[in-house]
């Protein structure tokens, strides 16, 4: 892949231009061998449709996150102040919210203010783990690699998620596809079959199947078009209404993870996602209790949300965490198990780190696959609604003389 940089030599002059690495570290480390001081490193390719696609953290989209962590960890490294890497990101960031954030996040470290108490009056842009793993970094004097750590995770929170959605737009095409073709057939071709069949006057002796046919007709078009049309923007809206409760939200994720396929590839993201932000929070100095908590509120899951809540409970009052991760069902018995290694090495946040590394490839695995699971699937539910459409359709046509000659 090419890399554009901006860079300082070692007498200070400014030094840009293009570096081929497999990645962006790579890059990084290949101008650093030269001697020279990194400030920015960036992809030259084009923004790719994958790309376009992937879901956004923090309201910005994750691209301009991963490149704000990216260009402090560079610049904080290279021995910048933490205002002067905060103005030259400004200068480089093209996204209105991003750059209006870190400009208000400058003025506040200029007035004295620590740059985590600054980033937290931003919640939409930087959320609670981010701000709390810098803040554990500037209490060590670790920032540069807090910010190198928090981009490597949200790269592959991004990798994740673009393999997620990547495996569902052949499926979420073919669906749309479908409805639109199954639509079209019943508002335009259906009525035309109706009214042919009414001038032979054979309507009252069509098949079960053509009747069933041209009641749904009936029900989409007209009247019984605009009926079924507010009806499902009214079950949407109590979908919505209902999963803005809290008990909405529990019965509705609750259902997500029991579905086949992919409930077990919502739970496995999710469990890699609690083990990795664990690990990152542990290995930087936060407080285990404050790490669970902060855990629990970054999982988009109420299930497992309440679990960990119970399991800080459980720890605050002595009990092991390995045995507090144990008692509840939703955790894999190897994540316990991995964690009561880690107690006992005193490696928690390494074994969590592992731990993560395992669910992130089978999340891989199961996205990998999911697209050839779900292709025959669909492929059988269209031949049958397709099949049920064209029998209806044409069987009468087989006895139409007979109607006729009647």
């Amino acid at each position: 892949m090419k890399f554009k940089y901006l860079a300082f030599t070692q007498d200070g002059k400014k030094k840009q231009g293009i570096v081929e690495a497999e990645n962006m570290d790579k890059a990084a480390a290949i101008l650093q061998e030269k001697g020279l001081k990194v400030v920015e490193v960036v992809e030259s390719e084009p923004l790719g449709i994958e790309k376009i696609l992937e879901m956004n953290i923090g309201g910005v989209p994750i691209n301009e996150t991963i490149h704000f962590f990216r260009q402090m960890s560079y610049m904080l490294g290279a021995g910048l102040p933490i205002t002067s890497a905060l103005r030259l990101v400004v200068r480089q960031t093209k996204n209105k919210p991003m750059k209006s954030a870190v400009r208000e996040v400058e003025k506040e470290v200029k007035g004295g203010s620590s740059l985590y108490q600054a980033m937290l009056k931003h919640p939409k842009i930087f959320d609670k783990v981010a701000v709390n793993l810098i803040k554990a970094g500037e209490e060590s004097g670790n920032i540069d690699v807090v910010f190198d750590r928090l981009a490597t995770d949200y790269e592959k929170k991004r990798e994740l998620r673009g393999k997620i959605v990547g495996a569902l737009i052949y499926p979420a095409i073919v669906i749309v596809a479908m409805v639109a073709v199954i639509a079209a057939i019943l508002l335009f071709m259906i009525p035309s079959v109706e009214e042919m069949y009414k001038e032979f006057g054979a309507e009252g002796n069509l098949p079960t199947s053509t009747r069933l046919l041209i009641s749904i007709s009936h029900g989409i078009s007209g009247i019984g078009g605009l009926f079924t049309l507010a009806t499902i923007v009214l079950l949407i809206f109590l979908y919505t209404w209902y999963r803005s409760t809290k008990g909405g939200r529990e019965v509705t994720d609750s259902i997500i993870l029991k579905v086949p396929i992919f409930g077990d590839l919502v739970k496995k993201n999710i469990v890699a996602r609690f083990c990795r932000t664990f690990s990152m929070l542990l290995g930087s100095g936060v407080e285990m209790l404050a790490a669970l908590r902060l855990t629990s509120e970054s999982l988009n899951n109420t299930v497992f949300s309440n679990a960990l809540e119970r399991v800080e409970g459980a720890v605050e009052k002595g009990a092991p965490i390995s045995s507090s991760i144990a008692a509840e069902d939703i955790f894999p018995p190897i994540v316990s198990e991995m964690v009561k290694v880690g107690e006992e090495t005193g490696k928690i946040d390494e074994t969590m780190a592992k731990i993560a590394d395992y669910y992130e490839k089978e999340v891989d695995q199961i996205a990998s696959n999911l697209t050839r699971i779900l292709e025959p699937v669909i492929m059988i539910v269209v031949a049958v609604i397709i099949g049920f459409i064209a029998i209806a359709v044409y069987s009468p046509l087989f006895s139409l003389g007979n109607i006729i000659g009647q």
